[in-house]
């Protein structure tokens, strides 16, 4: 019987958020060995220049992963969510609408 790694998923949401600090915020992650990192397009807006043209950041990695992996995940994410103090919102985990078929390879 295969046995099937369990992931944990994370979607980090912040509306005012741009497009650059997204980025940063993906490099950084995917410097971890292990973690995952994917823009989300943001859907069916209409153009705002003050508001964030992403749809959010999707995160992924093995529920396995060292402990020191996962804390330095924490760190980066306390680290944006503190200093670029906008209203930033971490989705739980196990949200249904947060699927493997998200990341490229999976």
């Amino acid at each position: 019987m295969e046995q099937t790694e369990v992931k944990t998923r994370k979607k980090i949401i912040a509306p005012l958020l741009p497009l650059a600090i997204y980025r940063e915020l993906a490099a950084h992650l995917r410097q971890v060995e292990g973690v995952q990192a994917k823009i989300i397009e943001a859907a069916g807006r209409q153009f705002d220049y003050a508001q964030s043209q992403v749809g959010g950041l999707l995160i992924e990695y093995d529920s396995s992963l060292d402990s020191s992996k996962t804390e330095l995940v924490g760190e980066i994410l306390n680290y944006y969510c503190s200093h670029e103090n906008r209203q930033t919102t971490i989705c739980a985990q196990d949200d249904p609408g947060l699927t493997s078929a998200s990341f490229p390879g999976h």
